[in-house]
Formats: C-alpha cells, sequence, structure tokens
C-alpha cells in the first residue's frame, strides 16, 4: 500500500492546488471534503482533506494541530502516510494531503463487514493491534484511552 512518498511540512506556495489535479470527491466531513488528487509533475496519487477551520472553535484549531503533528510523526506500514499540508488563507482551509488508499478507510471496512455480517480475519485484528502497539508505544502523546 505505501509508496515512496516523500514526506514534507508546509509548503509556502502561491496556489498549492495548481501543483495537482482533482480526480473524486471520495468522501465529506463535519469540516471539510476528502478528495482524490493527482500530482502533476510526479503523477503520484494522493487523498486530499481540505479541512475548513472559519468555523471552528479555538479548542478546535488547537486540536486539529495536535492531531497534524502526531500524523507528521507516524511511521507504519499499517497507517495512513502524511505527506504534507497547505494552508489555503484565501479559503481559510487547511490542505492535507495523504496516501491515497484506494480500499478505503477502517470505518468504511468495518461497515461492509458489518452489511454481509462478516467479521474481520486474524490479520486485519492483529495489523490493527500492531498499530496501536506502535502508537502507543514510539512518543505519539496518545494513550490507549484515546483511542
Amino acid at each position: 500500500m505505501a509508496s515512496n512518498i516523500k514526506r514534507t511540512g508546509s509548503a509556502a506556495v502561491e496556489d498549492p492546488s495548481a501543483e495537482f489535479e482533482v480526480l473524486e470527491k471520495i468522501g465529506q466531513g463535519s469540516f471539510g471534503v476528502i478528495r482524490k488528487v493527482r500530482r502533476k509533475a510526479t503523477g503520484e496519487i494522493l487523498a486530499r482533506k481540505e479541512i475548513s477551520y472559519a468555523a471552528m472553535s479555538q479548542r478546535e484549531k488547537e486540536q486539529l494541530h495536535a492531531e497534524i503533528k502526531v500524523l507528521e510523526r507516524l511511521q507504519h506500514t499499517h497507517i495512513v502516510r502524511y505527506v504534507s499540508r497547505h494552508h489555503v488563507k484565501a479559503s481559510n482551509e487547511l490542505h492535507l494531503y495523504m496516501e491515497y488508499c484506494s480500499s478505503g478507510d477502517l470505518g468504511g471496512y468495518i461497515k461492509r463487514l458489518a452489511r454481509s455480517n462478516s467479521y474481520a480475519d486474524e490479520v486485519c485484528f492483529l495489523q490493527s493491534r500492531f498499530v496501536v502497539s506502535h502508537i502507543t508505544n514510539n512518543s505519539t502523546g496518545i494513550r490507549v484511552a484515546s483511542l
């Protein structure tokens, strides 16, 4: 699943969205949308989370910042890779670029299992356990009670 994605911090680009071609909308949340995008220079496929912070409280903004700091530090085969972020001041948005997972997210996987009245296999369970262990044992600031 993981590709050779270069991890970068915040990019100071006048129009960061010009670097990417939007392919499709793949999700929606309370603070924004997720789009499948292609980096024009390399052809790399990524997921872009477009987070609107205009309506966020100060506490929500601080939580977003903390979550980004955790994402930047996580590196594991079974954790979606953080690539970079762009602050789009004109629209009060933060764009997070993440590894694109063609099979969807864990929530979608669980819903598909429930619809088919199925259970996750042992491999999925063990991978999830390894991820939790990795997160809690690698100075991320996340406690088991948070998960």
